[in-house]
């Protein structure tokens, strides 16, 4: 009985432990646009569906670096603004015979459409081992509000954007470990 009461008092520290850091917040030094993902590079990790989400603040919180890491030679996306493909801001690549493509795209009920203007700064993608890497960074105020940042993930087989059907399809609330903003003396 009591090894049973240690297991679940373990098991209960352990959940608490992970929800603690699991928190969008800065880094020292911001992630580089190349399609890896170094261990340490994004304060922020989960995984969904066999995809990796990794995110990070810049220092000043005014930039948000993204990756999604995602089991399949097809098509990768990330979208903020919304827990749904509804009225988010959607960022789709694909490496297609080595070849990168990326596109920014805006939900619109379940579909999506060429967004009107760009916003990534800086992006990379690399598909090897059967895996497709899609890191990039954009502005972050548009997409951060009230502490946290909602984001839409989906991924698939196929090598084009305008039509497809997703292997996973999901979506996260990322609480913020602190507001972004100018840094303190």
């Amino acid at each position: 009985m009591g090894r049973y009461i240690f297991a679940a008092v373990m098991i209960a520290a352990s959940a608490s432990l992970g929800a603690a850091q699991a928190q969008l917040g800065g880094v020292g030094i911001a992630p580089l646009a190349d399609g890896l993902v170094s261990p340490g590079e994004y304060s922020f990790m989960a995984t969904k569906s066999g995809a990796r989400i990794s995110l990070a603040l810049g220092a000043e919180g005014s930039v948000l670096y993204a990756a999604i890491d995602a089991p399949t030679r097809g098509y990768v996306a990330l979208g903020f603004g919304s827990l749904k493909m509804n009225g988010a801001s959607l960022f789709m690549a694909l490496d297609k015979a080595g070849k990168s493509t990326v596109s920014e795209q805006l939900g619109s009920g379940h579909g999506h459409s060429e967004a009107k203007g760009a916003s990534i700064l800086a992006s990379a993608v690399k598909t090897a081992a059967g895996r497709t890497v899609f890191e990039f960074s954009l502005p972050a105020a548009p997409f951060i509000s009230a502490g946290k940042l909602e984001l839409v993930y989906s991924f698939g087989g196929m090598d084009l954007f305008a039509y497809h059907f997703p292997f996973a399809r999901g979506n996260l609330l990322v609480p913020l470990a602190q507001e972004p903003g100018p840094a303190r003396p």
